[in-house]
């Protein structure tokens, strides 16, 4: 088995198929280790007795049970390294691709906490109806992002404040994303929305700071070279952010 000093930068399934009792032999006496082939954001944890997660930053993507089962989880974070990192660790034959913005493994959807069985069968995945769904709402999403960019750039998003939606402000909990959608379907633009998608989505500091700016100055205060860059990434960073708190595949 691989470790994290073999040299190698990555995995390889197909060489050393990752199982609960191979990796239950890497931790050995430990409980926590970098995963197999890495040094750094991926580790293998023991969970219990009876189950070992790869964990990519604080999501458990894969949790390997000793029944033979493995169980998929993205965290909400559908991006190609969280993507990746899965395939890395699935057994050969199973692989999650992505296309029009959606996962699939084997060619059904991809669904979070979905597991590949014991008996090498899929139980899970997501139904078409639920597909459909969701493809409805990554058109929103999209939507939604350009309006609030051209109604902050027209100066109709005032500057944060104790006004704004409490559940963006955190002041009350949010747990499956309904005020996400509340916001897109009212079109409402809520500038502690903006805030917390630049804390969440990698954003430039230079974006940030001309967010900032456009706030304390009005649109005039910003030139059209900056008001160009936040055409540009604006939209992008938001709909990263709506898709990420509605679970779907960012891209």
């Amino acid at each position: 088995m691989a470790n994290s000093n073999s040299g190698f930068s990555t995995h390889d399934p197909r060489n050393n198929p990752m199982t609960y009792k191979t990796l239950d032999a890497y931790l050995a006496t430990k409980d926590s280790r970098p995963a197999p082939g890495r040094k750094n954001n991926t580790r293998a944890i023991r969970r219990d007795e009876k189950s070992i997660a790869i964990q990519l930053h604080a999501t458990d993507i894969l949790i390997f049970h000793s029944s033979g089962a493995i169980t998929l989880n993205s965290g909400g974070w559908r991006t190609s390294t969280t993507k990746s990192r899965i395939n890395e660790y699935l057994p050969s034959g199973y692989q999650v691709n992505q296309k029009a913005g959606e996962w699939y493994i084997n060619g059904d959807v991809y669904a979070d906490g979905m597991q590949v069985t014991p008996k090498g069968t899929l139980k899970g995945t997501l139904s078409k109806t639920k597909h459909d769904a969701r493809q409805k709402e990554r058109k929103a999403c999209n939507r939604y992002a350009h309006d609030f960019t051209a109604a902050l750039l027209a100066g109709q998003v005032p500057a944060p404040s104790g006004g704004d939606c409490w559940a963006c402000c955190k002041i009350i909990g949010n747990t499956d994303g309904q005020h996400i959608r509340d916001h897109i379907e009212e079109k409402y633009y809520v500038p502690r929305l903006l805030v917390n998608a630049c804390e969440e989505v990698p954003t430039s500091l230079y974006v940030k700071g001309m967010i900032g700016e456009l706030w304390r100055e009005g649109v005039d205060g910003i030139s059209g070279f900056d008001t160009d860059i936040l055409k540009r990434d604006i939209p992008a960073i938001i709909r990263k952010y709506c898709q990420h708190q509605l679970d779907i595949a960012t891209n």
